[in-house]
């Protein structure tokens, strides 16, 4: 995949009349805790994505670059009965087309990267191509996707609780 989770994003859940509610990573973006007790913004680390969508055609926003400012809609179109051992796994089960690249200008700049890859001729083109490397925008390939939602979401190794050491005077428990 061609994004490498290198800018700031949020999800969106809900609407203005009913309340809106943000889910991120807090830190980068400066969230006090008074928003965070709010629930006007939730570390999405503490948060399954299945507790946001639900029920079939649950849908909520995702933003990802601020600066180039690509909004997604996600809705859950089906739900799949699996086998207990890949119930928590995520995958894919269906695309189109590869992921823009990283820090391309948003929906503006992408199409003025398709224009100068479809134009070998663009004075552009051959520093485009060093930029972004070998980049077939129709490609969309499942099984590299599903690769790397395993390497994002599989289980890490906890680390060992640190033994907290009691100050002087104070009893050991």
């Amino acid at each position: 995949m061609c994004w490498q989770d290198a800018h700031l994003y949020h999800f969106m859940v809900g609407n203005r009349s009913e309340g809106l509610r943000f889910y991120g990573d807090p830190d980068p973006l400066d969230i006090d805790l008074v928003q965070q007790a709010a629930g006007e913004f939730i570390n999405d680390l503490n948060v399954p994505i299945d507790h946001l969508l639900v029920n079939r055609n649950d849908w909520l926003r995702y933003e990802y670059d601020f600066g180039d400012g690509w909004i997604h809609r996600l809705t859950l179109e089906e739900i799949q009965v699996q086998p207990l051992k890949l119930a928590r796994l995520s995958r894919c089960v269906a695309g189109r087309r590869t992921c823009p690249p990283e820090d391309c200008g948003g929906v503006p700049g992408y199409e003025q990267v398709l224009e100068i890859l479809a134009n070998p001729a663009h004075p552009e083109h051959q520093e485009l191509l060093v930029w972004i490397g070998n980049f077939d925008p129709k490609l969309f390939d499942l099984e590299a996707v599903n690769a790397d939602l395993v390497e994002s979401f599989a289980d890490k190794p906890k680390q060992p609780a640190k033994k907290l050491s009691t100050p002087e005077g104070l009893p050991q428990t």
